[in-house]
């Protein structure tokens, strides 16, 4: 969600920040003219309009998070995890606008080319949407959020809300949309295979996803108390 929805430990939701329909509208305009496949995360679910697009996503975020893994075996992966997930399947996303108990959190563009492609789209969608904030959770997409549905303004809300100065927060990320919430926590860690913009922002660096990077950190900081 990457900050667009807020909830306390019992589970209450505290905050939701969607994109507003007009402006979804017209993304998902842009992005079906260009071609992208993408996705969209709302209030009640993650929505496809095209497993086969789905699974592949899914086995190239394997591959680029194990590198040893092949793509063949990915694809079977993704499969098996497919059928675990609830995905929501429906021919055109604007169906999602004409619900009014339904609200678009997030969208996610996808492009194997990567950020010589995704840049440019980002810039495109930027201006003409003052509203949107634009970050990524891997090289081949973009996740496109309400410009107040950030990881930081939604820890440091909470943070607030139990008194809880960020001075205290600890907060671990992998990727550009974990950037707001380290530039205001006070201990941040990035992963050991975290992107380079995220290493140079964090103040330390743990191990790797796979070699329980985030388990390390959490133990190194309570080692301290």
């Amino acid at each position: 969600m990457n900050g667009a929805e807020v909830y306390d430990a019992s589970g209450k939701m505290l905050d939701m920040v969607p994109i507003t329909n007009s402006v979804a509208r017209a993304v998902f305009h842009t992005l079906t003219a260009q071609g992208y496949y993408f996705e969209v995360v709302g209030n009640d679910g993650i929505y496809s309009n095209n497993k086969a697009k789905r699974i592949e996503q899914i086995a190239h975020l394997l591959t680029n998070l194990n590198p040893d893994t092949t793509f063949k075996i990915a694809v079977s992966l993704a499969s098996a995890r497919l059928e675990l997930m609830d995905i929501n399947y429906v021919d055109n996303y604007n169906e999602l606008l004409d619900d009014p108990t339904k609200h678009v959190m997030k969208i996610i563009a996808f492009s194997e080319e990567g950020p010589s492609k995704l840049k440019p789209l980002s810039d495109e969608i930027l201006a003409k949407h003052s509203s949107l904030k634009i970050t990524s959770s891997s090289a081949s997409n973009i996740e496109i959020n309400n410009i107040n549905a950030q990881k930081g303004i939604a820890v440091e809300r909470y943070a607030n809300m139990l008194n809880t100065p960020m001075s205290d927060v600890m907060a671990i990320g992998d990727n550009n949309n974990d950037v707001s919430m380290l530039e205001l926590a006070g201990v941040s860690y990035a992963m050991g295979n975290a992107s380079p913009e995220v290493k140079q922002l964090a103040r330390y660096i743990t191990d790797t996803n796979v070699n329980d990077g985030v388990g390390k950190a959490i133990l190194e900081v309570l080692a301290k108390q």
